[in-house]
């Protein structure tokens, strides 16, 4: 009951829309709310798209974002565990400023089609509500970050269809999560840093039957000290 809350937010949104020659397309938006526990958020974002050629395509997006977390209903395993829950201070907003670049490229092989699209990300976050399950086994401490807290993230995905309806998709995707700890920057605990999928579909005409297969595979991930 201690966290029951009231919360209203009216907003605006403005976008602007450029394209060159079919070949440039530049996307820029600001929001803005009025939080009436936290007042004035403004958050801008930008998007630009480049046509290298007509079947390769380079993409950069930048933005900032607030949001207010629920801890207790974004993360229930807090509330199925044994562990006492220590909050010490009010929460405030999440905050992070994120960036991105991504490649995209069509191409044959044996005259068939095939994707490949690479990936890569980051976001640092201004604040962050922290699960803290290091400081104490029997206890999970919940507070707003104090120091850093970034996530890196890479990925690059092969998608071919080598008869028709019948295709396959190979993903890999590393991961580089870090958070501040009581004063440590550590890696964020039950996060894999590498992840690989492997799936086959295949849809019988006019989808009327579709078949499905996935397999995945995660690498190490630390566990709470």
């Amino acid at each position: 009951s201690g966290f029951k809350r009231m919360e209203s937010v009216p907003g605006v949104f403005a976008e602007y829309n450029y394209e060159r020659l079919n070949k440039v397309s530049l996307l820029l938006g600001i929001r803005g709310d009025y939080h009436n526990l936290y007042g004035t958020m403004i958050n801008p974002r930008a998007h630009l798209k480049i046509n290298l050629a007509p079947v390769s395509v380079l993409r950069f997006s930048a933005g900032r974002g607030m949001r207010v977390a629920n801890v207790f209903i974004e993360q229930p395993a807090i509330m199925a565990s044994n562990r006492n829950v220590i909050v010490k201070e009010a929460f405030k907003p999440e905050v992070s400023w994120n960036y991105g670049i991504s490649f995209t490229h069509k191409f044959k092989v044996a005259r068939k089609n095939a994707t490949l699209v690479i990936d890569a990300f980051r976001t640092d976050f201004e604040n962050q509500i922290v699960t803290d399950l290091d400081r104490n086994a029997q206890e999970v401490h919940l507070y707003n970050l104090k120091g850093q807290s970034y996530a890196n993230s890479f990925q690059t995905e092969l998608n071919y269809e080598p008869i028709k309806r019948f295709e396959v998709r190979l993903a890999y995707k590393w991961q580089d999560v870090r958070t501040t700890y009581s004063g440590t920057l550590l890696q964020t605990a039950l996060i894999a840093k590498d992840r690989i999928l492997f799936n086959l579909a295949y849809a019988t005409k006019f989808d009327k039957w579709k078949f499905d297969a996935t397999a995945k595979w995660f690498g190490q991930n630390r566990i709470p000290n």
